[in-house]
Parts: structure tokens; C-alpha cells; sequence
């Protein structure tokens, strides 16, 4: 037969350890306690930098262009989750860690509460041994713990609630995306070039005049090198960007008109045959004589054509413009009312501040508005004879229907245009209408020439300094989230503080961890609690259950007569009472001492005396040690003499158990009164007595003469008795020959 043993062969070291949850160890409080710390710096360093930086990081502008199924178009959708739910992440397994730490300090504070005992004064079961915040809902285990008197644990629940409903929620809201317009200086690439115009022989200016027609007319987009105004390089940035806007300092070439009506032209009109006819017409305009001949057809009611000459005086430049219109009721007769509108042009060189905005929409095409803002005009230094070259091409392009709209002859392009510009603005051809119109049209002819011919591209980009306005798309702290998120983990920060003195300062009784029932079986060792269970068990009527609620007396019940007065008087109804009532109001402690390391958890009845208590009893085989002042709870300055060969005198025997006695003897089996204990504190080999009680029920009964049922009845209210029956108990006599329960 094997002599095995469970703790081996050896001798085990019989030092006395303190087993702490590892969640409540000095190293995960201190890791607790940085990570809340991390959070709130990471919190606030990202606040400081979104405000100085209006954002605190760029992220690319969410585009949708793939299918939601495919797993680049998921790859699309999902980005914009990772600011929302990686912080929600976070700050939920930040919860969860300080969750774990909170549970573990639920389950810790029994058993810091019976550690108390070991030198202080005694405790409440309800607060200790028979207590566990675990089995309630989050509300009433937080009104429990402040009823028990454990503050600071409900201060620890307290503060839980913020961090699921307050701290986790806002994570999603922290932060928030947002355009902001990135301002940097830098060179940037001139892709053209303005050269003055030397040879015009090469523009085609039916082609020009087309691309007018398009855009200044009929409202299509203006080419990207114009604003319909000036013309200017094409530039863009050194590096790809998709959003952009420029601003430069460039020239710009120019045509102004200056534009006036001639006083008192003269005409002469002339039938050629019965539906055609000539007029001729001359005037002077500021200097300079404006003459021409006009060709009338019986098709037409109106007549409307451009001219030029060059041949004026330098001294009131020496180029005009100019329209003819005439108007007849009868075609081909003799006009009713004739004007001329001559113009003076002026060529100019413009110096300001180009900005080009540039986007990419969801088509992937880029479009570019550019804007002009001119500081500076200076008269064109031209080459020589290109000023009087531009005005003599435009007016020889002729059209191949000279009528621009319902009774309106233009033999000319430039006249044709300045028709289309009137009917499409749905204006009345008029004096005034031409000269608004001839503003337009002229010059927007000059600046598409230039846009098209002289402003080639460049085989190099030149570079030149410019501001970059790029708009990002930025990631911002929302204050409001970031401001009550700190003020949360503030708290927070304080109380881990708070915990982690407390935890030092507070001891256990638990020298490994209690795992499942072996573990409380453990701990329980040598303690009377089972005797005490015991007795529920005894009753015929115990149904396993600790806890239920007992039956109210007919008197209390409250009859179907009386429903209105119960609503009304409801602090009068009488409270509910269970079977383990009175086990909440019974004192515990806790006997140790100095060298051995077990335990015994002492359920004090009521009417125990202070001298039982402090009576050591040996809790293992291998305990010899005699039990010191302190360890029984006895203040040094006035330590009870304990001696542990005095005889024990019962009501039929007297028994001498030393507390070194081997271990071969058999516990005696006596009948110890409750006053032995109570009066005399030299009593030997209590707690072989103790531990042998639950064998020696049954033969103690059997003496006294009583059943097991009356023996503990004395000790405790029937736990299936009804309330009326518990409120109204008195303390019973004991019978002769009758014993109790130590």
C-alpha cells in the first residue's frame, strides 16, 4: 500500500502567504494607471494640435468609385470608420481592463473585512463571509456597498457608470473630419509663356471667332487660360496634387475699347436698281474722319456692319472701329434712321495676381477656373504694325449667311457677332446695345488669339514662387467630446490613485486563490459555519435553499377588503423576512496566529462572551505554537493568560487536553457548556472540541436525551418558522442535562 502523500514527501515551507487577484497586483494597478494617464496626454497633446494646426492629420478625401460588393469599393466605404471605431475600440477594452480590476476588489473586499478581525473587533456575516456584490445588479450592489459601509468600493461602482455610458460613447464623436485650406509658399511650374505677337499671318480667325461665338456668347466654358477677360500662363504645382489653387504674379495682354456714337453723321443714298441700293456715310469721331459705303437689298430691314481704319492722326490714335447701322420700313428703299459707333482700341500690358483653382471631380476630370486681379496697366509695346494687322484680318472674315438673325444684314464676321450677342441677351438692336456689345466681342476675339497662338508651351517649366491653397481634408478634435472625456478620465485617474493606497493598506485572509467549491471547502476548514448550515439541513422542511422568504402571519396579511389602505399606508405594511435573516446579523471573526499559517472563520453567537473569543484554537495537526496575545486579538498592554492544561469542567466530566497532545489520541467527546467558555478563558483543546462537533451531534443528543432538531433550536429561530414567530422569540432556557453550541 502506497504511503503517498498530497504536499509530498518533503516538508513543505509553512511560511504564511497572502494570495492578492493578479488584476489588483502592483504592476496591472500601475499599468491601470498609466494607460488612463496615456489616454488623457493623447487626449489633450490632439486637442493642442488641432487647434494650432487646424486639424491634427490629413486624410484623403473619401471618393466612391467602385461597387459596394467589390473589395476595393469596400475598401472605399470602410476608411472613413477607422476614426470612429478604432477610439471606440480602444476605450472599450480600456473598460474592459478596468472592469476585470473593479471585480476582482468586489470579490477581495470579504475577505478584507474578515482580515480585520484577526486583531480588531468583530464583523457582520451580511458584510463579510455571506456577502457577494457579484450575484445584484450593478444599482443595487452600488446602494448595497454603501449600506455595508464598503464607500470607497461603491465610489469605484459609481464611477463605472460614467465610463460605459459617458467615457465609450464619446470615443465615436472624438474626433471629426473637415476641409481646411493649406496654405504654403513654394515654386511652382510655369507650363507657358506669353510672346508678343510678331507674325498674325498665321492666325486663323474664323477659328478664333468660333471659339467666341461658343463661350462668350452662347455661355459655354471658357478655355483654361482665360477668364474672358485677360489671358495668362497655364501653371501648376511641382508635386500632384487632385484640389489646388495658385496665385502668381504674371502680365497679362489686353484690348479695350473705347467707344462713342458720331454726331451728325452724313449720308447720301442712291438707287442702284428697283430692290437695291448704296448709301454712303461719313462723320468725324474725335478727330478722326470715319467714312464707308453700304450695300442695301430688298431681303433685309436692317443693316449692321463693322469697318476699320488706320489712317487717323497719331495724336488721336490712329485706329478706329467702327459699325454702321441703318434701319429702312421699306427693304432696299432709302433708310429711315442711320448711326455710326466707331471705337478707339487700346493694346495693354496687365500686370497682376493670377489665381487658378484646380479640382477633380467624381468623372476624374480636372477643371480649372482661373481668376485675374489686375494691380498694374501699361501700354503695350506691340511690334510694329500689329495693332493695325490684328484690326484689318478680323474685319476681311467674312460668313456664309450674312443674316445673323430675322431682318438684320451683317456682311462681316465681327458684325455678325455683335448681332448674335444682341439677340441671345434678347436685347433691341440699338446704338447703345452695339456699344456694349462691341466691348465684348473685340477684345474677347484679341484674347483668344492670344490664348491660342501666344502663349505656347514651354519644353522646360520654368518655376516660379507662388502660394499653394491646397484644401485638405483634416481630422479635428471635437472639443466638447474631448473636454468631458477628460473630465472623466480625471476621475478616474484619481481614483485608480485611490485604489492602489487602499489595496497596500488592506489585507486578505486568502492564502491562494478560493477556486470553485474545493477552494471555499479550503477555507472553511475548521470553521463552525457547517454546524451552523446544519441546522438548515436538520429541518424536515429545508428545501436547499438558504434564502427564502418566510411566511407572515394571518394577522399581517393584508386582505382584498383592505388593498386602498395598503396603497395609502405603506410604511406601516411590515417587512419582508427570510429564512437566513439572523445570519446577517451574526458576528464573525478570524483566529491566526503568529507562526501557522491556517485559519479559522468563528461564527460568534450572540450571547458569546469576549473570553470565547479570544480563545486560539489549533487549526491543523502540525500547529504547536501556543497562542499569543496578539494573535487572539488581545492587546498587548493587557494580554490574557491563557493556560491550556487546565481541566475543562462540563456538567458530567472533566477533561485535561493540552494542546500538544499527539495526534494518535482521539478528540474527546464532552458536552462543553456555553458558560465555560464564556467565564473561564483557560479552556484546553477548544478547538478539537469544536471540530468534533458535527460527530458528536448525534451522541450529545442521544445523552441529553433530546432530539438533534431541539439541540440547536436554542442557538437559532427555526428557519422555516414564520416571522410573527422570529420577531417574538426569547432566548430559551436550557433543559437539564441539555447541551449547547460553542
Amino acid at each position: 500500500m502506497s504511503n503517498f502523500h498530497p504536499i509530498g514527501r518533503s516538508a513543505p515551507s509553512r511560511a504564511r502567504n497572502t494570495w492578492r487577484s493578479l488584476t489588483l497586483r502592483s504592476w496591472v494597478l500601475g499599468l491601470l494607471l498609466g494607460t488612463e494617464i496615456g489616454l488623457l496626454v493623447g487626449i489633450v497633446i490632439l486637442q493642442v494640435l488641432s487647434k494650432q494646426n487646424d486639424g491634427f492629420v490629413k486624410i484623403r478625401t473619401q471618393t466612391i468609385t467602385e461597387p459596394a460588393l467589390s473589395y476595393e469599393g469596400t475598401v472605399q466605404r470602410a476608411k472613413s470608420l477607422l476614426w470612429t471605431s478604432v477610439p471606440t475600440l480602444i476605450f472599450t477594452f480600456y473598460r474592459i481592463f478596468r472592469d476585470s480590476v473593479i471585480t476582482s476588489f468586489t470579490v477581495e473586499t470579504p475577505y478584507m473585512e474578515l482580515y480585520k478581525t484577526i486583531q480588531g473587533p468583530t464583523i457582520k456575516l451580511g458584510r463579510s463571509a455571506y456577502l457577494d456584490y457579484r450575484t445584484y445588479l450593478a444599482p443595487v450592489a452600488l446602494f448595497k456597498a454603501f449600506k455595508n459601509g464598503h464607500r470607497f468600493l461603491g465610489t469605484c461602482m459609481l464611477i463605472s457608470f460614467p465610463v460605459s455610458i459617458i467615457l465609450v460613447p464619446l470615443a465615436a464623436r472624438l474626433f471629426s473630419e473637415g476641409m481646411v485650406l493649406d496654405i504654403m509658399t513654394m515654386d511652382v511650374n510655369m507650363l507657358s509663356s506669353y510672346m508678343p505677337p510678331e507674325n498674325m499671318a498665321i492666325v486663323d480667325y474664323a477659328a478664333v471667332m468660333d471659339a467666341v461665338s461658343a463661350s462668350w456668347i452662347y455661355g459655354a466654358s471658357y478655355p483654361s487660360s482665360t477668364d474672358g477677360t485677360y489671358s495668362f500662363p497655364r501653371v501648376s504645382p511641382k508635386e500632384a496634387r487632385e484640389n489646388y489653387t495658385i496665385t502668381v504674379d504674371t502680365n497679362s495682354p489686353q484690348l479695350t475699347l473705347d467707344c462713342a456714337l458720331v454726331d451728325s453723321p452724313i449720308t447720301s443714298f442712291e438707287q442702284a436698281t428697283p430692290d437695291t441700293g448704296q448709301i454712303k456715310f461719313s462723320g468725324d469721331d474725335r478727330g478722326c474722319n470715319v467714312s464707308g459705303t453700304a450695300s442695301f437689298s430688298s431681303a433685309w430691314n436692317t443693316y449692321l456692319r463693322a469697318f476699320e481704319t488706320h489712317s487717323c492722326d497719331e495724336s488721336v490714335s490712329g485706329i478706329r472701329l467702327f459699325y454702321f447701322y441703318a434701319t429702312a420700313q421699306n427693304a432696299g428703299r432709302e433708310p429711315d434712321h442711320s448711326a455710326i459707333v466707331s471705337c478707339i482700341p487700346t493694346f495693354w500690358n496687365v500686370t497682376g495676381f493670377l489665381d487658378v483653382v484646380s479640382t477633380v471631380g467624381f468623372t476624374r476630370t480636372r477643371v480649372e477656373v482661373p481668376a485675374f486681379t489686375a494691380t498694374l496697366h501699361e501700354v503695350a509695346d506691340l511690334p510694329a504694325f500689329s495693332d493695325q494687322q490684328f484690326t484689318y484680318s478680323i474685319m476681311g472674315v467674312g460668313i456664309l449667311n450674312p443674316s445673323s438673325g430675322a431682318d438684320t444684314n451683317t456682311p462681316n464676321r465681327v458684325a455678325e457677332l455683335v448681332a448674335r450677342d444682341i439677340a441671345a441677351k434678347k436685347l433691341v438692336l440699338s446704338e447703345a446695345t452695339i456699344i456694349d456689345s462691341a466691348k465684348i466681342i473685340i477684345p474677347a476675339i484679341y484674347t483668344m488669339m492670344n490664348v491660342q497662338y501666344y502663349f505656347p508651351d514651354l519644353p522646360i517649366p520654368a518655376e516660379q514662387e507662388g502660394v499653394l491653397r491646397a484644401p485638405e481634408n483634416r481630422l479635428h478634435v471635437v472639443t466638447y467630446a474631448a473636454a468631458t472625456m477628460l473630465v472623466v478620465l480625471g476621475m478616474l485617474i484619481v481614483e485608480t490613485i485611490c485604489l492602489f493606497i487602499y489595496i497596500h493598506k488592506h489585507c486578505t485572509i486568502l492564502p491562494e486563490e478560493p477556486v470553485g467549491l474545493i477552494g471555499a471547502a479550503n477555507l472553511l476548514h475548521n470553521s463552525n459555519i457547517p454546524q451552523i448550515i446544519d441546522t438548515f439541513h436538520q429541518h424536515p422542511a429545508f428545501d436547499g435553499r438558504l434564502h427564502r422568504e418566510l411566511d407572515r402571519p394571518e394577522s399581517e396579511k393584508t386582505t382584498p377588503r383592505a388593498w386602498l389602505s395598503t396603497l395609502t399606508c405603506r410604511s406601516k405594511q411590515p417587512k419582508k423576512t427570510y429564512t437566513d435573516d439572523y445570519l446577517l446579523e451574526k458576528d464573525c471573526y478570524v483566529v491566526r496566529s503568529q507562526t501557522c499559517p491556517c485559519l479559522q472563520i468563528i461564527v460568534r453567537d450572540a450571547d458569546d462572551s469576549k473570553q470565547a473569543r479570544r480563545t486560539a484554537l489549533r487549526c491543523c495537526h502540525n500547529c504547536t505554537d501556543e497562542p499569543s496575545a496578539t494573535s487572539m486579538g488581545i492587546p498587548e498592554s493587557n494580554p490574557v493568560a491563557v493556560n491550556t492544561h487546565a481541566p475543562i469542567t462540563t456538567t458530567n466530566t472533566t477533561v485535561t487536553a493540552p494542546y500538544s497532545q499527539t495526534l494518535s489520541q482521539p478528540p474527546p467527546t464532552h458536552n462543553i457548556p456555553r458558560k465555560a467558555l464564556s467565564k473561564n478563558s483557560s479552556v484546553p483543546n477548544a478547538g478539537n472540541t469544536i471540530r468534533s462537533m458535527s460527530s458528536q451531534s448525534q451522541s450529545m443528543s442521544q445523552a441529553s436525551g433530546g432530539s438533534n432538531d431541539l439541540y440547536w433550536r436554542h442557538q437559532m429561530p427555526d428557519p422555516i418558522l414564520d416571522v410573527g414567530t422570529i420577531r417574538r422569540r426569547k432566548p430559551t432556557m436550557l433543559k437539564r442535562g441539555r447541551t449547547p453550541d460553542i
